[in-house]
């Protein structure tokens, strides 16, 4: 599902009036309409209803007069607050402010009380917004934040950024957002995710040719589930491909069990598990069926023992430690093992300095960090990731040629030809050890089953987590854990078929 950032949007708007001759009133009054009947769905008649409508003094206002129209003829109360002076009031804002003044509606200066509101409308800011609310614009927010009335922004609440997510001041906390045209990027990435309880898309007949056309990020949803294939009866195990999880050190064996356990339970045809002797009799009892390989102290035995192994696909990474020995393995299979790769964890700690590794690298290669291991594969402090992830996983996918995951309560996916994949399904569920590990787990099995490396990173982090989600909705939050996604991964795909 496409979401737009500012300035593709305004480029959209910009096209719709100059190529199709679509006039901007025309979408201002659809996106009102629009407005009015989300609202309704939402909160039900709206006669006889106390409703106070903020209105800044840009198109998003224009909106808020046009609203205001909608909602008074169908019998509400009306105030609204015009947070600028009248002649401030340009274009179609001006057209709408017009009308509303004619109609006799409540018009105001000055935000007051709103104890006696059922309802607030906030159309203040619009998609052009950045920085920091401040003057009557921030104590109108402050004000409509103190309020217990239902609270529904247009197209975005007010003081978000919607390219990016970032709140540097206040910002309404909305109830329902109604977005225009396009779901907008920032309404889907902290912080400004959490000002956004929900967010629903009205079409304000922008010319379909224009919205082909359109922008490179999107929403995970149940699509991406298409691009699996179809198992096919007449099969046998190594047409689903052999994985080799190159996991696990004395100190971290549930991270070897949870990859390897969540790639067979993916789907992969033969999984093997490669950990280091000390680590071999834990896990060897612990897998059933899930074979388990014991590397040798000797790097040079053990790099002949993953090169035997590793036909299909390789994990590596996963509770391997930062030792000598780890670091070697993993840069020395990186660098001479030919396969398709998912490298996490250690495996990410260990490319710290070579990462040049990885444009040597012929085949599909996932990494998949967190924030503070993104930080420390770049040099730079999780803030500045955090403040720039858009851009940052970007250009790090294409400069190294990368599918790069960057998890968070946000997940962003980025892709080497510049497209980016956002999932929208936070769960503090899955906040918790081994949760890692088990997407790594379930990206190399798909990868294994001869997904293209883009679609099995997409479909991996929207698999782990709808299985997250059905094990909040049956164990809670606080109870489950990373074993609990493994265990509900047959529902997640299941969604497949229906």
């Amino acid at each position: 599902m496409l979401t737009v950032n500012s300035d593709e949007m305004k480029k959209i708007e910009e096209r719709t009036f100059n190529d199709f001759c679509v006039p901007s009133v025309v979408l201002m009054e659809n996106a009102a309409h629009g407005f009015f009947d989300a609202l309704k769905s939402e909160t039900g008649c709206v006669s006889g209803k106390k409703i106070a409508v903020f209105c800044g003094k840009g198109n998003n206002g224009g909106d808020g007069y046009a609203i205001a129209r909608y909602l008074f003829n169908a019998g509400a109360y009306i105030t609204v607050f015009r947070l600028c002076d009248e002649e401030k009031i340009k274009g179609d804002a001006k057209t709408n402010y017009e009308i509303i003044k004619k109609m006799n509606i409540t018009i105001k200066e000055n935000p007051c009380d709103l104890k006696n509101c059922d309802i607030i409308i906030d159309a203040i800011f619009g998609i052009g917004f950045y920085g920091k609310a401040e003057g009557k614009e921030k104590e109108a927010i402050e004000l409509i934040n103190e309020s217990k009335a239902f609270t529904a922004s247009v197209d975005v609440p007010s003081g978000i950024c919607v390219s990016d997510g970032k709140v540097d001041g206040e910002a309404v906390f909305a109830d329902l957002v109604v977005t225009f045209g396009f779901y907008k990027t920032g309404l889907f990435l902290y912080p400004a995710k959490e000002y956004a309880k929900k967010v629903v898309c009205c079409d304000i007949s922008i010319p379909k040719n224009i919205a082909d056309s359109g922008g490179k990020t999107f929403l995970l949803d149940k699509d991406i589930l298409k691009l699996l294939p179809e198992r096919k009866a007449n099969s046998h195990k190594g047409s689903f491909g052999r994985v080799l999880c190159l996991a696990g050190s004395e100190k971290y064996t549930g991270a070897a069990y949870l990859c390897a356990t969540a790639a067979q339970k993916s789907g992969a045809g033969l999984v093997t598990c490669a950990v280091p002797e000390c680590a071999y009799e834990i896990l060897a009892s612990k897998f059933t069926e899930v074979m388990t390989l014991a590397l040798a102290k000797d790097i040079t035995l053990a790099q002949e023992t993953i090169k035997d192994f590793a036909k299909d696909v390789l994990l590596v990474g996963c509770g391997m430690g930062r030792s000598e020995y780890a670091k070697n393995i993993i840069l020395n299979t990186i660098e001479s093992t030919d396969v398709p790769c998912v490298i996490d964890a250690d495996g990410l700690n260990a490319l710290i300095g070579h990462l040049d590794l990885l444009k040597k690298r012929k085949n599909a290669t996932i990494l998949t960090p967190h924030i503070k291991e993104f930080a420390r594969l770049l040099d730079v402090s999780t803030e500045e990731v955090l403040n720039n992830r858009l851009s940052l996983v970007c250009s790090f996918a294409k400069e190294y040629g990368v599918v790069l995951v960057l998890k968070s309560a946000d997940t962003v996916i980025a892709l080497p030809d510049g497209k980016v994949f956002i999932c929208a399904y936070s769960n503090s569920g899955l906040a918790k050890g081994g949760s890692g590990d088990v997407l790594a787990g379930i990206c190399v099995s798909l990868l294994a089953q001869s997904v293209t490396a883009e679609a099995a990173a997409c479909a991996a982090v929207y698999l782990h987590s709808r299985a997250g989600f059905f094990a909040k909705e049956n164990l809670g939050e606080y109870f489950m854990t990373a074993t609990d996604i493994i265990k509900y991964l047959p529902m997640a795909f299941g969604e497949k078929d229906n």
